[in-house]
């Protein structure tokens, strides 16, 4: 699922949010204590704007895991959260510079 947002072309702003879920299901019953129902959901969102001189960038990621046992094996629920900063800065003419910061992922790769 993706949901692409976008403001007026004068503030030039652009959001997103990508949500990815992933659900398994085992019936088998060939273990007591394992998980019948596992849930995973990983969510992506961004936002960047600027103007023709500068840009801005922010980005999240977080990760939603869910598992479930066997009810008749005594299974219990669990939930875990994974969040952390996805690409996210500024870039711009300070002066005679231009400069780039914040939380910055450079790919390597070849030329």
């Amino acid at each position: 699922m993706l949901a692409l947002l976008s403001s007026s072309p004068a503030l030039a702003v652009e959001t997103a949010l990508m949500v990815t879920p992933l659900v398994a299901v085992d019936l088998k019953r060939d273990r007591a204590p394992e998980d019948t129902v596992e849930a995973w959901t990983r969510f992506d969102a961004r936002a960047s704007g600027g103007d023709a001189e500068s840009v801005w960038k922010i980005a999240v990621r977080a990760e939603h895991a869910v598992r479930v046992g066997r009810a008749d094996a005594g299974g219990d629920t669990e939930a875990e959260w994974w969040v952390s900063a996805g690409e996210s800065g500024w870039e711009g003419p300070v002066g005679p510079l231009r400069v780039r910061a914040g939380y910055l992922i450079e790919r390597w790769g070849r030329l």
